[in-house]
């Protein structure tokens, strides 16, 4: 699954459905219904969730995507897993890796490094609550043996 982030842009894949206006008559009265433009979204059963990565980017709402394949590839290019359209991430700058209960990240020699808790990392193993910063985009990991649910848990909130 592609996740295609802008700062003023949600998560694809997404249908579109087009406006549509209903016309009912009885009688004399018309009734009107509008299903105004919105979007679908798969939704991943929460077992085949491994874990879950929150973007905070700047200017913009967080952005949750699960992870639920063994390896993740983060960067600016359309063919990685989490496109962040940002100047500052590189084409391929980051993946993630599940072993077993272990996930790892490692650099792919990006220009401006990934970072775990503000130290700069070649390849490291992420602990519930890391905050990864690549480019100017931090994203805290959440394991899946974690509560997803608890805004507390997500660190969104004071």
């Amino acid at each position: 699954m592609a996740v295609l982030l802008h700062e003023e842009r949600l998560f694809a894949p997404l249908h579109a459905i087009q406006r549509l206006t209903c016309q009912l008559v009885t009688g004399i009265k018309w009734w009107n219904w509008h299903i105004s433009p919105v979007a679908a979204v798969a939704i991943t059963p929460r077992e085949h969730i491994m874990a879950r990565l929150i973007l905070l980017l700047r200017a913009s709402a967080p952005k949750l995507i699960d992870l639920t394949a063994d390896r993740t590839l983060i960067g600016r290019e359309a063919d990685n897993d989490v496109q962040i359209d940002r100047p500052r991430i590189s084409r391929h700058h980051a993946e993630l890796l599940i072993e077993g209960d272990t996930t790892w990240v490692t650099d792919l020699n990006s220009s401006n490094g990934t970072f775990v808790n503000g130290r700069q990392v070649q390849h490291h193993a992420l602990q519930h609550g890391d905050v990864l910063r690549v480019g100017d985009c931090d994203i805290r990991f959440l394991t899946r043996d974690s509560s997803f649910g608890r805004v507390s848990e997500l660190g969104l909130v004071d």
